[in-house]
């Protein structure tokens, strides 16, 4: 692993906890603010240890197996509740781009720039394949 895979992975693994409860809190907000359906706190949680598993795997190297998965079922689980392709779109890109800040602000300096791009890279790839996942809805 390069140093700055290796700092963004202790990154990811520290904020595993942070991130679920944050998406527990703005799940049920946003489910009071819109009408949508809230998700179950397990659901969430499944779905963010799938999303935390494939970060992890890629940053490690190790195959894409976690993310294939995660977009050939997870995603279209979610689809398939009725909920709207704007609202996850969009709150899977404020999620990223929160993730993506906080993950680069604690990786040295030194590193930042490498660790930057590879979150961008690889938020913006997953954000694209779970459009296409949800557009290819029969």
């Amino acid at each position: 692993m390069k140093a700055f895979e290796e700092e963004l992975l202790a990154g990811v693994r520290a904020r595993h906890t942070l991130f679920t409860e944050r998406v527990v809190a703005e799940n049920a907000a946003e489910a009071a603010a819109t009408g949508q359906p809230q998700f179950p706190r397990e659901a969430i949680e499944q779905f963010i240890n799938g999303f935390f598993l494939f970060v992890e795997e890629a940053l490690q190297g190790i195959g894409g197996d976690a993310r294939a998965f995660y977009l050939s079922t997870a995603i279209p689980a979610i689809r398939d509740t009725g909920v709207s392709a704007k609202l996850v779109v969009g709150g899977s890109a404020k999620t990223v781009i929160r993730m993506s800040v906080e993950l680069a602000g604690a990786v040295s300096a030194e590193h930042r720039p490498d660790a930057e791009r590879w979150l961008a890279e690889f938020f913006g790839d997953y954000l694209g394949d779970m459009a296409e996942v949800w557009s290819n809805h029969g």
